[in-house]
């Protein structure tokens, strides 16, 4: 589904402020290559995607994450034209693209089903919507020897895809929506349908070929941590509406909203009242957290992560707290412990402490510890922003 055509060997995209790292020279930043222009998309009296701006750079790698029904993949169909918006602009490569059909857009689609021709073989794919354009033989030839070279399915060219594992399929999907050269790749949860550790090798591929080749791609997923590692921005999004975007750094250390904070990664929330100037309370307890901004008086969400936790020099830090151990879920790299601090009448939070740590202070539960929270590690929400409310 794609306007482009193929030309010779495989095309990288080099970015633009690559380019001009080269150079020495600073240039105006580029016009986005893709922009979505406060798009909404209905179904009779239902908002499934709500007034959506977004704008995406040449060579950039964006993730819709979120969980089910909060629009993600509708808003994917919208940019391959799929589905047609009530309301909003799309413009592609400076081509408003709002009211084309699949065909006379730009793109290359992986689906979750990969929809691969069970009756055609690996090269038979991946040729097939060359053909379909009427190219010569040699050109499309060509072509197909390329990607297949290019995603390491020489071996496999003549087999079907029912004698191929579930990563060779999502191979040969990636190549066929690669074959036209498009300016944009669609990727609608490519990996969901494989095991864990195939997924994970492929996430890295992924990346890899991604960042060969340059070219634009759009990734729909509900997995945060393929989001974290795979994207140079992520749009988080929720009830049609998007709640963060950013990069995986600035959407997990600095979660816009207490949805965020509660969607990517684990987070342990505390409800509170600001009692002065870098001062909150928590029932008979006062912490320590950055509060500018809030009025005294001011009922606040606290939020931190497991892994934000301090167990040594437990003295020299802010917010010393005491808790029992409840349990602990070994989860490989971590430990995680859920602990109940009795200062804040048996709340129990999570803490990720590290297998050296745990063998250390011979972690057990039933055990009694101390452990802070520094200041700077709290993030500080509005009470009517919490997820559960």
């Amino acid at each position: 589904m794609s306007a482009s055509s193929p030309s010779g060997p495989v095309a990288t995209r080099p970015s633009p402020s690559r380019s001009a790292e080269a150079s020495g020279r600073r240039q105006a930043p580029a016009a986005p290559y893709l922009q979505l222009e406060a798009i909404t998309k209905r179904f009779g009296g239902f908002a499934a995607v709500r007034e959506v701006s977004l704008a995406v750079a040449e060579g950039e790698f964006v993730c819709f994450l979120g969980p089910s029904g909060c629009g993600k993949t509708t808003l994917l169909r919208i940019v391959a034209g799929l589905e047609r918006q009530s309301e909003g602009r799309i413009v592609q490569a400076g081509r408003d693209i709002s009211t084309l059909s699949p065909r006379e857009r730009d793109f290359g689609i992986v689906f979750q089903s990969y929809a691969l021709f069970p009756n055609l073989t690996v090269r038979r794919n991946i040729a097939y919507g060359l053909e379909s354009r009427g190219l010569p033989r040699s050109r499309v030839r060509q072509r197909v020897e390329e990607l297949l070279a290019l995603v390491g399915l020489e071996p496999h060219a003549d087999k079907y895809p029912a004698q191929l594992s579930g990563g060779q399929q999502q191979r040969v999907a990636l190549a066929r929506a690669l074959a036209p050269a498009p300016g944009l790749l669609l990727l609608d949860e490519p990996l969901s349908a494989l095991d864990a550790k195939v997924r994970l090798h492929l996430r890295h591929e992924l990346r890899d070929l991604q960042r060969r080749l340059g070219v634009t791609t759009i990734m729909v997923t509900h997995d945060q941590e393929e989001a974290l590692s795979l994207a140079d921005r992520i749009v988080v999004m929720n009830a049609g509406r998007v709640e963060q975007i950013g990069t995986p750094i600035e959407v997990y250390q600095r979660p816009a909203s207490p949805f965020v904070a509660d969607f990517v990664g684990v987070t342990n929330f505390l409800e509170a009242e600001v009692v002065g100037e870098g001062r909150c309370r928590c029932g008979d307890l006062e912490l320590r957290v950055e509060t500018a901004g809030r009025r005294a008086g001011e009922a606040v969400l606290l939020a931190f992560r497991p892994e934000d936790a301090l167990l040594r020099d437990v003295g020299r830090e802010a917010n010393p707290l005491e808790a029992e151990v409840l349990r602990t879920d070994f989860l490989g790299p971590v430990v995680r412990a859920e602990v109940a601090v009795e200062s804040l009448a048996e709340r129990t939070f999570l803490l990720d402490l590290s297998i050296n740590l745990v063998r250390d202070l011979g972690l057990q539960p039933g055990m009694r510890i101390r452990f802070a929270l520094p200041a700077e590690r709290i993030r500080l929400f509005a009470r009517d922003a919490a997820p559960w409310r």
